[in-house]
């Protein structure tokens, strides 16, 4: 369920140009050579805290612990395959699936199979019972709890294992399970014989008795595991169900479409009306009718506020932020990477305005407008953008109307974000297909291996993430100068 990314080479440097009409037309300034050094001014510590092959590492069987603080690897053994983690080799299988950390701490599970039906779940290097089906382990967000589901051979009936405890086993094959971020609650649907998923259980009891089906992954906890939401199906109609109310119904609702506040208090929700076109719920609100909203809403960090994305009378893409439209895109769909500023007294996005033209909205002001804008990140009090743009011959990334020096082949979008001060942007950009550069803004860097896009601002003026140097893995925390 938690996937960890690839181990990719990364060069750490930066250098910063002004933004000028240039950068939106013009040919590339050629790329400068990377430093190898950092500033005397950054204070580096690096930890080891694991070591594995080299060609393990390179090869996607490496993953890495969400604390950093340890690895698992899934290497080659006589008979099969095994998983060493802390160092210490475990038993060997025929074959191993789903090699993963838990998404806090260092618990970490794999599926494995000795063959003529004989599967597992194995936890911490320790199996589980042996059933014909073993799979689909899920872990609570704190990485203290897991679920996963079994299936006996000699009745087929299916049953869930909770922190290694069998449940009880039915029949009607388990579909979906979901846990909650706490890991006190467990939710699961079932199917009927003709393999419709039809029937929820939420810890072991009937969820909705005039519910007639459920679609896939129709669960969804906030953060704070105070707010539960369900989308199910009865007679005809999709049913929005919050905390067991029902709160919304409509000829469509899709789950990812679905959002929770992190404290969960507040939700918001896509409704499609059949020919009547979309509302957006939220809370007790229910704005629209809109021709249509694309994608899912945003909700600020508090859940006060929405913003999302609609087509209007006009038949073109508005940003609406609470109830209130801005102007218009040039397309049905010309509004992206709409956003609140972490704080949530700002929201961002990128309007079209041309074929290739777009502009930077952040609040009421136009930041800039050019063509080949792509991407927006916020300061978390939006009072700092960054956008990527593209070159010539790839992505320039500009940070407060500074451009970054080389051009890029691309840009993780999920692997940049602002320090909480919002004095520094970091970004992982692939320089070419077999290596790639991480930055901060203003620094230069040292060229080593990085599991990306693992890293996190501890405080402000902090950066830590794992890298990796021949068959080393180490925390690497900089201090920036302030």
């Amino acid at each position: 369920m938690n996937s960890t990314p690839l181990l990719l080479r990364f060069t750490v440097s930066s250098v910063a140009l002004t933004l000028t009409a240039a950068l939106l037309g013009a040919a590339d300034t050629p790329p400068a050579a990377p430093a190898d050094e950092l500033p005397t001014s950054v204070q580096v510590e690096r930890v080891e805290f694991g070591r594995i092959d080299p060609k393990v590492a390179l090869s996607n069987r490496a993953r890495v612990s969400r604390d950093f603080t340890a690895v698992a690897s899934l290497e080659d053994a006589e008979g099969g395959l095994r998983v060493v983690a802390g160092g210490v080799p475990g038993p060997v299988y025929k074959s191993i699936y789903a090699l993963n950390f838990a998404p806090a701490g260092h618990r970490w599970s794999c599926e494995v199979s000795s063959g003529s039906g004989q599967c597992a779940v194995m936890v911490d290097g320790e199996p589980g019972p042996v059933f014909e089906t073993a799979d689909d382990v899920t872990w609570s967000a704190d990485g203290r709890h897991y679920l996963y589901r079994v299936r006996r051979a000699s009745d087929s009936a299916w049953a869930l294992v909770f922190d290694g405890q069998v449940g009880d086993f039915q029949s009607g094959r388990i579909a979906v399970l979901a846990l909650s971020p706490d890991g006190a609650h467990q939710v699961c649907v079932r199917e009927n014989e003709t393999g419709q998923a039809t029937l929820a259980f939420y810890d072991g009891r009937r969820f909705g008795e005039t519910y007639t089906g459920f679609s896939y992954s129709p669960f969804k906890w906030s953060e704070a595991g105070t707010l539960f939401a369900a989308v199910a199906k009865q007679g005809n109609e999709n049913v929005l169900v919050v905390n067991r109310e029902e709160r919304a119904r409509g000829s469509s609702i899709d789950p990812d479409y679905l959002v929770l506040s992190k404290d969960g208090r507040h939700f918001a929700a896509v409704v499609a009306q059949g020919t009547g076109g979309y509302l957006v719920v939220h809370d007790a609100r229910h704005l629209g009718p809109y021709k249509d909203v694309w994608g899912a809403p945003a909700l600020a960090p508090d859940g006060a506020r929405v913003a999302f994305v609609a087509t209007l009378d006009d038949d073109l893409a508005h940003a609406v932020i609470d109830g209130a439209a801005g102007p218009a895109a040039s397309t049905r769909y010309g509004v992206k990477n709409l956003q609140f500023s972490g704080d949530g007294r700002v929201v961002g996005y990128l309007r079209q305005t041309g074929a290739d033209q777009f502009a930077i909205q952040v609040g009421d002001r136009t930041v800039i407008e050019g063509p080949g804008i792509q991407r927006l990140w916020l300061s978390p009090d939006g009072s700092s953008t960054a956008w990527s743009v593209k070159a010539e011959n790839g992505v320039r990334v500009v940070v407060n109307g500074n451009a970054s020096e080389p051009v890029f082949r691309d840009v993780e979008p999920d692997a940049a974000r602002f320090s909480p001060d919002g004095r520094t942007f970091l970004y992982l950009a692939t320089r070419d297909r077999k290596s790639s550069t991480v930055r901060a803004t203003g620094l230069g860097g040292r060229t080593y291996e990085v599991a990306a896009p693992m890293f996190t601002f501890p405080s402000p003026g902090v950066v830590t993430f794992v890298s990796y140097e021949k068959g080393a893995f180490a925390r690497e925390t900089w201090k920036l100068p302030r």
